[in-house]
């Protein structure tokens, strides 16, 4: 099945078809990134804590400034499904096949800005002179290699944007699996100590790259070549950075955001930070559907919005949005009445256990709210408006979440379960904002074909 097939004529049922087809690869893929940063933890874990915690304040950095590059992906998904669904297949190779450059070039500077900026966020993160200079050392490994992530990155969303999210996951998982497996080698096998497993772990990004590249290429709807990335389309280069730059102010925003947020809850003490910090990993499971139903959004969207059918893309829109919502509420609903057992999987300590109890309980609440703001985006992207997406992240990470924590600080209000609730407003007010957006966005009037 390809977006290209046939459409019967009950359309309702085909079109929820289509969207859960797209969907479930996309959570396999999600589920294959988290087990293989757990087992990787759990094999450091075995040499110290202060191996775990260098490791995971360079992850944190390298994970934060992959987010921001992935942007190249999300403009270059977003325009190669208008192309496609445009028939303009040549035309979408070619879109793909730039986007590689300006996501290399992108993640070059952002590796340059992660080794020096880290060095000094780290320094301030942990007073461990061990940790830091192991966490700095780990960092410069692994910011080279961000331009390698950035190419795969691109790959998989020019892979996903035609349909076939199933080959994304297959590559998705070769990677992790390469990965893991070096990294077991390098530890156990060769007993080669975890800077050389972490620099293995790091360099098999590399190859991780050559095989969504190469998946590219083979793909059968793709099909890329070299002749699609040079030379330059000033058309294209043009799209791509306009989708990409405001996805990646948008990244910039939630995750300075989510950084900002850590670091406030932290102030609340090791007891209650550990409460949080449960609570998110618990949260965390529900991202997956979520973020899958936001890529969805965006390809069926924009593939629609490329074939001229506006109203379709519109009924899509809604559609993945209503079942996005109810997934992420079942959830909820999973959170709320079992938020006690789920806590003490992770931890027996009766006074963590307790805030953690609380603040699972608040992201119960949150789930219907958070599928609306990670899909409505997809939409938006989908419609080529990935500025109203920045925005609206903007306002609601740095003009309400943060300065509401402040405010609780200053008027000694603040603990973790009332940041959590300025978390869960923060969430309802961007997705009555996004709601009012895509509701009030006359349709007609947006820009159909391929670019935007």
């Amino acid at each position: 099945m390809n977006l290209a097939a046939y459409e019967p004529s009950n359309i309702t049922k085909y079109m929820v078809g289509r969207i859960l087809f797209l969907s479930w690869p996309v959570v396999g893929e999600m589920i294959c990134l988290v087990i293989g940063g757990v087992l990787t933890t759990a094999m450091v874990g075995r040499f110290g804590a202060v191996e775990v915690a260098a490791v995971g304040l360079a992850t944190m950095l390298q994970a934060t400034c992959a987010m921001v590059i992935s942007a190249a992906g999300t403009g270059a998904g977003a325009l190669v499904a208008r192309a496609y669904g445009a028939r303009r297949v040549d035309e979408a190779r070619r879109i793909a096949g730039q986007s590689l450059i300006i996501a290399v070039t992108a993640s070059t500077l952002a590796a340059a800005f992660c080794y020096n900026a880290g060095r000094f966020l780290i320094a301030a993160a942990s007073p461990d002179r061990a940790v830091v200079e192991m966490a700095n050392g780990f960092l410069a490994v692994m910011a080279f290699f961000l331009p390698f992530m950035a190419v795969t990155s691109v790959c998989l969303a020019s892979i996903r944007a035609t349909g076939q999210t199933r080959v994304s996951m297959l590559v998705a998982v070769a990677g992790q699996l390469i990965s893991l497996s070096v990294t077991y080698t390098l530890l156990f096998v060769l007993k080669a100590g975890v800077r050389y497993a972490i620099a293995g772990m790091a360099s098999s990004q590399a190859l991780a790259s050559m095989i969504s590249f190469l998946a590219a290429r083979s793909s059968l709807t793709l099909e890329l070549r070299w002749r699609h990335i040079y030379p330059l389309g000033r058309d294209i280069i043009s799209n791509v950075l306009k989708v990409s730059s405001a996805a990646g102010m948008e990244q910039v925003a939630l995750q300075s955001g989510r950084i900002a947020f850590a670091l406030l809850m932290a102030t609340a003490g090791a007891v209650q930070f550990a409460g949080h910090n449960v609570s998110l990993q618990i949260e965390s499971i529900s991202f997956m559907p979520g973020m899958a139903f936001g890529i969805a959004a965006m390809t069926l969207v924009g593939y629609n919005l490329g074939r001229g059918l506006t109203r379709r893309a519109r009924q899509y829109a809604w559609l993945t949005c209503i079942i996005g919502a109810c997934v992420m509420g079942c959830f909820g609903v999973i959170f709320y009445f079992f938020a006690e057992e789920l806590t003490r999987f992770f931890i027996d300590d009766p006074q963590v256990l307790a805030w953690g109890i609380g603040c699972v309980r608040v992201a119960a609440m949150e789930q219907v709210f958070l599928a609306v703001d990670m899909v409505l985006p997809g939409v938006l992207r989908g419609c080529g408006d990935a500025v109203t997406a920045m925005y609206v992240a903007v306002f609601g990470t740095w003009c309400f979440r943060i300065p509401a924590i402040l405010l609780l600080k200053q008027l000694g209000w603040f603990d973790v379960v009332n940041g959590w609730i300025c978390a869960f407003l923060d969430m309802t007010i961007r997705a009555v904002l996004f709601i009012y957006i895509v509701r009030s966005k006359d349709w007609r009037k947006i820009k159909t074909g391929i670019y935007v």
